[in-house]
């Protein structure tokens, strides 16, 4: 049995079906090859890098033995341009690991984020990889000097705008990983840390900081905080007087004989209010409801709960998704948002759209509706919807 196959039959019992199912799982077994593979080449030597291990192997060797050494290898052209391309990038290890531990993240995961982006970074052009290298070793310029006054932009522009090569943009800004403790490192936050002077690791509760205060990211979709209630039953006891009956499932919601789909709850609320004589006992009892039994609590539902057209279904969407982020800022307490469109799931756009805001919680809000935000679509059972860019299932006004 080799090292790997070692390696892979002794911590597979660590996951929950006995086998890696998931991305995180895969990259944890990643982590321990790449150590392992990092130990071998220099037995016994725990204290530095790959390349440093490899550097310290062959410092007695002149460069025409390296040439030497290639021309009596019996490669063809593609395994040639692979091993040219893995010479080339061989210097850029160092660089990206200096900025890497400039930006603050943990001392744990420096070797193991600076090895993923120099692979990433392999077989692109090495005049493209040369200008990025350059970038690394100059003054950074900062992310706040590039976002657009409205917020809204494109990652990959906003990035390229620093002079690195659009090509070497895109391969950093989907990057995922670990960090020391398990847990996932979302899309392109190492790469903005790279890349951007104002931006570092997180201090605190964010993803990372941006002049020092906490800095949140999401990609698509994402949950903001806790997940949803099951608030079907809740439904049926506080506004069941005003014709509403969830059934749920299939069954779907009923009002007034008429069937109606559970993803069409705002269409449900704006019918039941416009057939009501007690329109304020229904907003009331409807607040009462994303208050206490959604927990948004009353200051995050009053700062947005008078926006709700009762008689425009398509308020509805918005708004509680805009109080759901005031509740999850204000509980977190980051000063600063960005929320983009790249994700792993179906239906992620991967475009790199994104909206950044930056203030308090309803200060936030404000700007991701002007912003264009998009929320999950609620039901009785989804009143903390996920903020993202599907196509289907997501919506705005």
């Amino acid at each position: 049995m080799d090292g790997i196959e070692k390696i892979i039959r002794e911590n597979c019992w660590k996951f929950d079906k006995g086998y890696p199912d998931s991305q995180e799982d895969i990259n944890y077994l990643k982590s321990l090859i790449e150590q392992e593979v990092e130990d071998s080449l220099v037995p016994g030597d725990t204290s530095g890098e790959q390349q440093e291990k490899v550097a310290d192997i062959i410092k007695d060797y002149t460069p025409a033995d390296i040439i030497g050494l290639f021309k009596s290898l019996e490669l063809d052209q593609a395994q040639l341009n692979k091993l040219f391309n893995r010479v080339n990038n061989f210097g850029a290890y160092r660089p990206i690991k200096q900025e890497i531990s400039s930006a603050g993240w943990n001392e744990k995961v420096i070797k193991k984020f600076s090895k993923e982006i120099q692979d990433l970074i392999e077989d692109l052009d090495g005049e493209d990889k040369q200008k990025f290298i350059n970038y690394l070793k100059s003054d950074k310029k900062n992310f706040l000097d590039f976002v657009p006054e409205n917020g809204v932009g494109k990652l990959p522009n906003t990035l390229a705008a620093t002079g690195v090569p659009l090509d070497v943009v895109k391969k950093i800004i989907v990057h995922t990983s670990q960090d020391e403790g398990k847990r996932g490192v979302g899309m392109g936050e190492v790469g903005l840390t790279l890349l951007f002077g104002d931006i570092d690791a997180s201090s605190g509760k964010g993803d990372l900081s941006i002049d020092g205060k906490e800095f949140e990211i999401k990609g698509s979709p994402a949950t903001l905080g806790d997940k949803p209630y099951k608030l079907a039953p809740v439904f049926n006891e506080k506004l069941g007087k005003y014709g509403i009956d969830v059934k749920g499932g299939n069954s779907g919601i009923i009002f007034n004989g008429q069937k109606y789909g559970m993803n069409q709850l705002d269409q449900v609320l704006s019918d039941a209010y416009k057939a009501t004589e007690d329109k304020e006992g229904f907003k009331s009892a409807f607040k009462d409801i994303l208050v206490n039994d959604n927990k948004l609590g009353s200051a995050a539902v009053d700062a947005r709960f008078n926006n709700i057209d009762f008689t425009n279904p398509e308020t509805f969407n918005t708004e509680i998704g805009l109080m759901n982020f005031i509740r999850y800022a204000d509980s977190e307490g980051f000063t600063h948002f960005l929320s983009h469109d790249y994700g792993e799931s179906k239906g992620s756009p991967n475009n790199g759209a994104y909206i950044y805001v930056s203030g308090n919680g309803e200060t936030m809000a404000k700007k991701l509706k002007a912003g264009g935000v998009k929320f999950q679509t609620i039901t009785p059972n989804l009143l903390r919807p996920r903020i993202g860019y599907g196509a289907t299932g997501f919506k705005e006004e």
